[in-house]
């Protein structure tokens, strides 16, 4: 137990509203991170993380007296470790750049999902390889990879967790794509053949002129989404060196992909086009 506690990324929250501060602290998985304490001006920040000294701070930038921006500034200037998360309900280039000048390390507009913010929070911290690390971290990062890609094209959208275990049931359309590096693996989209085309209808702005068409979008689609997966997790995890192979499409009624030596993780995302399951899994340790 106390070898858990010491992988755990220790956060620091700041900000003036109680309900943003219980928000933050809510949506981080408590196996994995701890919260070390709450500040809510530059004077208890700076007290905080100097008594707590956190991994990552997070800090809003619509404070009374001092706004986040000139916290970071004067808290990174006193303490150059810090490593601060700037979350705010805008979000623009602007304010982007002035965070980065003023020391911030990240920027996450609210309201975000809980994978977002943990992934986020992970890769500022940015640990080094360890199986058991990289095994307990990489579910979120591709989940929340899928969920921003699709928020691009499709603002309905609501998902849920509904298999881990060594088997991938398939059916309808699937693109499967492989990951190599440190750690070997495969990411799949499974989505009926209506949704496909309704979905890939949506990307590509209007009705596809074949199937071949309809499955090189959803082919391109999972390709993006396992890039920015497996890049998320290279800057998390130094020498993991994951890399993506180019996506294969499988079709037909039911069938199955078994994977007895692969952990499989897998999603039900709901769309407005119906239901697209994401599965990812690694090689198990040793194998």
């Amino acid at each position: 137990m106390e070898e858990m506690k010491s992988e755990k990324i220790r956060v620091l929250i700041v900000d003036d509203s109680p309900f943003s501060c219980q928000l933050i602290a809510d949506s981080l998985d408590p196996l994995q991170f701890d919260v070390v304490g709450f500040a809510n001006d530059f004077q208890s920040a700076l007290e905080s993380y100097r008594t707590y000294r956190p991994d990552v701070i997070t800090m809003d930038i619509v404070m009374p007296e001092m706004d986040g921006l000139e916290v970071t500034k004067r808290i990174v200037a006193e303490e150059p470790e810090a490593k601060v998360v700037v979350i705010s309900s805008m979000k623009d280039d602007d304010l982007m750049e002035l965070g980065k000048k003023n020391g911030a390390t990240a920027f996450l507009q609210k309201p975000f999902e809980s994978p977002e913010l943990m992934a986020t929070l992970r890769s500022i911290h940015k640990r080094n390889v360890e199986d058991d690390v990289f095994r307990n971290h990489y579910p979120e990062d591709f989940i929340a990879s899928c969920i921003l890609f699709m928020q691009r094209f499709v603002k309905d959208i609501d998902f849920e967790p509904i298999m881990h275990g060594p088997r991938l049931p398939a059916s309808g359309v699937v693109a499967l794509v492989g990951i190599t590096g440190k750690f070997s693996g495969r990411m799949s989209f499974d989505l009926s053949p209506s949704t496909a085309k309704d979905l890939a209808t949506r990307l590509l702005k209007q009705e596809p002129e074949s199937t071949e068409q309809i499955y090189d979008v959803i082919a391109e689609f999972a390709n993006i989404v396992a890039g920015n997966a497996s890049s998320r997790l290279n800057k998390e995890f130094r020498g993991a060196c994951l890399r993506v192979s180019p996506p294969a499409i499988f079709s037909g009624n039911q069938f199955s992909i078994a994977s007895p030596h692969v952990d499989v993780y897998a999603w039900d995302i709901t769309t407005p086009y119906g239901k697209v399951r994401l599965s990812v899994g690694f090689k198990k340790a040793g194998i």
